[in-house]
């Protein structure tokens, strides 16, 4: 009985490995010669390094067709710098880009393939570079398990048939067929989701700031285009005197990011009312802010800056530098009205540990005193 146990455990092994065999050097190649044939690609046999496939190009870009574990496996090459990702199969949800589409980023995960972050970057273009029609392809495609990773876009049919394969070829091709640079304008002026609208301005002034110079009509145009205060304040900044105007405006913007911005801006022009705008933004702790005021302050800033807490040696002595300096453009003033202390009365100084302390001297004697 035990032979025979044996003999039939045996014979089951061979018959796996035969079929197997048979799989692999027989049915796989012709199924994939057949999906070729049928999508017009060209057929390559398998070699050592590895198994049969079918390649091609849609709209420019190289397409390939080959078999992996889960069934016949669509790619496309795109060369694009960003990840797309199912959101539940990605675990770097706190580094993905928003599109500003609520819909599409509730399924939907863009990350920068190189895990680099800003306005200006590959994923922050792309994504606000997608029209409402791409956006609604890339959540059915990613929703069906599409994903797009090192340059590739990748996707495994659910049914595995010809017809399924062609779809997918066609609509991974549509997805290939869009200029991200005019895209990321039209995104930004004319989408009909409001808050694609707010987050590709952004995106695109940042754009624009990391470009070339811009011709001034330009940006006249796009200024009476776009929305969102941040995006008005930062295309403000880069028309220069010409954006003072809507600088002045934005000054009280309930969004403190756009608010900081414009006090930024304002100091590149050397406005009169940049102090106070600057002054308002010291409890930001952003440090430009007082690198603005070393260069745009007067003698009334001192004594706010020298009343910043401590952060660190770099903050500390970007507050020094900034007081040093509105103290040697007092022309005319006493010493005593804008110097700083000294060593015993309070001179800026670094103490241990980095620690700044600073105060300012008696600006003018009492009568008498």
């Amino acid at each position: 009985m035990a032979q025979i146990d044996a003999a039939l455990v045996l014979a089951v092994i061979l018959a796996g490995v035969g079929f197997l065999l048979h799989w692999n050097r027989v049915a796989l190649p012709r199924r994939v010669r057949r999906v070729a044939d049928a999508l017009g690609l060209t057929y390559v046999p398998p070699t050592r390094e590895r198994g049969p496939h079918a390649t091609g190009s849609v709209h420019g870009h190289a397409l390939e067709i080959a078999m992996s574990g889960a069934g016949m496996q669509v790619r496309v090459v795109t060369g694009a710098a960003v990840q797309v990702l199912r959101r539940s199969d990605s675990d770097a949800e706190s580094r993905s880009v928003p599109t500003g589409d609520p819909a599409f980023d509730l399924v939907v995960v863009v990350l920068d393939q190189d895990d680099s972050h800003g306005n200006a970057g590959p994923a922050a273009r792309w994504a606000s570079s997608l029209s409402p029609a791409r956006r609604r392809a890339i959540q059915t495609l990613v929703a069906r398990g599409a994903r797009h990773t090192a340059g590739w876009w990748s996707v495994v049919p659910e049914r595995d048939t010809v017809e399924e394969l062609a779809e997918l070829v066609a609509r991974l091709g549509d997805l290939l067929t869009f200029d991200p640079a005019s895209d990321l304008h039209t995104c930004a002026t004319s989408d009909p989701v409001a808050g694609v609208r707010l987050v590709a301005g952004v995106r695109l002034v940042a754009v624009l700031a990391a470009g070339p110079p811009q011709p001034p009509e330009d940006l006249a145009a796009l200024a009476e285009l776009i929305e969102g205060d941040r995006a008005r304040v930062r295309l403000a900044q880069l028309r220069g005197d010409a954006g003072r105007r809507t600088l002045l405006e934005l000054r009280a913007t309930p969004d403190p990011v756009a608010r900081l911005e414009c006090a930024l801006g304002l100091a590149a022009l050397h406005d009169p009312t940049a102090q106070e705008a600057l002054l308002a933004q010291l409890g930001s702790g952003d440090p430009r802010v007082v690198v603005a005021l070393g260069t745009v302050g007067t003698v009334a800033a001192v004594a706010p800056l020298l009343a910043l807490p401590t952060t660190s040696r770099e903050y500390d002595a970007k507050v020094r530098t900034a007081v040093r300096a509105i103290q040697s453009r007092a022309v005319g003033a006493e010493r005593g009205a804008v110097a700083l202390a000294e060593a015993e009365g309070g001179n800026v100084s670094e103490a241990d540990g980095g620690v700044v302390a600073g105060r300012l001297a008696s600006a003018a004697r009492q009568p008498g005193g």
